[in-house]
């Protein structure tokens, strides 16, 4: 059966494109600062790619209102930080992700500030760590007197630039001094592939951090053109505590096609499908609770559709505190899977194309053994899928 984790990105895997929102724990909830506190009955929504400013139930909602976007997929991101690096003439000038990657790179971005009043300008770099030579440069640099003074992420695009080896994500700049020039945040500890590092007259790698950085691959979804067998597809979230106020919630879903990428003049699929569960959510700040479901929506057809997926919240068990709140999880490390789709064999209805790479997990395929993918030009692919991971997980 095709398996789609959920990422706060959209995300392509065989022919299928989802949508949900960021960062990692996803904030787009209705008052999420007091979601967990109002009576319980109160139904909130998880809007991917929508703001919502009301409460309500599905039945109240316009299908997947026009609103929705397909920002492009992340190869790695570590968005948050607990220090920086001053980049100036006669120390640090450079600093970087070093990682080995094996993918096409569309933007980077930085977590930066600025100190004073430098002038100089700022470039991102693609690095080879073999000779530190350059792979590429940003199509645009930053004029550092124009950073604010609080920080703010800053996106260097690139010409899709394949990427496969060791090499370092660096942004590079040449201040004044300490008081006149910019700082690029890094977080510790080390929790994403790869690890921080910086320059001053050759690479000094940080072990125990991560840049505060994000990295792109292309922006490619393409429609659906087939269809999904009838039978069980099984819904499988997470969510996690922001608070140390307990409170217990359950989890709906439904799915909607539209010939439309912003998801407007959608369709129903079959019906909301509530989880028969109570997600009860531990006092603790961070306690994580995961809940999974089936449900049958019949066959499924497709014709040239994008697929949308979109999520509900009950509350079951209000908490006890004004400031009692919980997030979506998405994006979580694929190994680990506490939140994906896992639907019924698709089977594909026409010529697909604009294919990005798709590989297998460590399962055996079902029908003969398929590696990396661009369909472009290449014939229909036909034949009973087993799990697939887009490539930028």
């Amino acid at each position: 059966m095709p398996t789609y984790l959920l990422t706060d990105q959209v995300f392509a895997t065989e022919l299928w494109a989802a949508l949900e929102t960021n960062p990692s724990y996803s904030q787009n909830l209705t008052s999420k600062a007091t979601v967990a506190k109002n009576a319980a009955g109160t139904y909130f929504k998880y809007r991917p790619g929508v703001t919502v400013t009301a409460t309500g139930n599905f039945p109240d909602i316009a299908l997947a209102k026009s609103g929705w976007t397909f920002p492009p997929p992340i190869i790695l991101r570590q968005q948050n930080y607990t220090g920086g690096n001053m980049l100036y003439s006669g120390d640090k000038i450079r600093a970087a992700q070093k990682i080995t990657l094996n993918a096409t790179i569309a933007k980077i971005s930085f977590l930066l500030v600025r100190v004073g009043s430098p002038t100089q300008l700022i470039y991102a770099r693609i690095r080879k760590t073999s000779d530190d030579s350059i792979i590429a440069t940003s199509s645009t640099t930053v004029d550092s007197s124009t950073v604010p003074t609080t920080p703010t992420w800053y996106d260097f695009p690139f010409s899709n630039v394949a990427v496969n080896e060791e090499v370092y994500l660096s942004v590079e700049h040449s201040g004044t001094d300490t008081n006149n020039c910019i700082v690029a945040y890094y977080y510790s500890p080390d929790i994403c592939t790869g690890v921080s590092s910086t320059y001053i007259t050759s690479w000094t790698d940080s072990a125990t951090a991560d840049r505060s950085i994000k990295v792109y691959a292309p922006n490619q979804v393409d429609t659906l053109n087939g269809s999904f067998a009838s039978g069980n597809w099984t819904f499988k979230v997470a969510l996690y505590n922001n608070t140390k106020y307990g409170h217990a919630v359950k989890i709906a879903a439904r799915l909607s096609r539209s010939v439309n990428a912003d998801g407007s003049s959608a369709t129903l699929i079959g019906a909301v499908t509530e989880s028969p569960n109570t997600i009860t959510l531990a006092g603790a700040a961070g306690n994580i609770q995961t809940d999974s479901w089936t449900y049958n929506p019949s066959a499924v057809t497709l014709t040239n559709e994008y697929l949308f997926v979109e999520y509900r919240c009950v509350i079951v068990t209000a908490a006890t505190n004004v400031s009692a709140g919980h997030s979506f999880i998405c994006d979580e490390n694929p190994a680990t899977r506490l939140e994906e789709i896992i639907t019924t064999t698709f089977t594909p209805g026409g010529p697909i194309t604009g294919w990005r790479k798709l590989q297998y997990l460590a399962e055996p395929p079902t029908t003969g053994a398929f590696n990396k993918l661009r369909c472009a030009s290449e014939p229909p692919v036909s034949g009973a899928w087993n799990k697939l991971l887009y490539d930028g997980e």
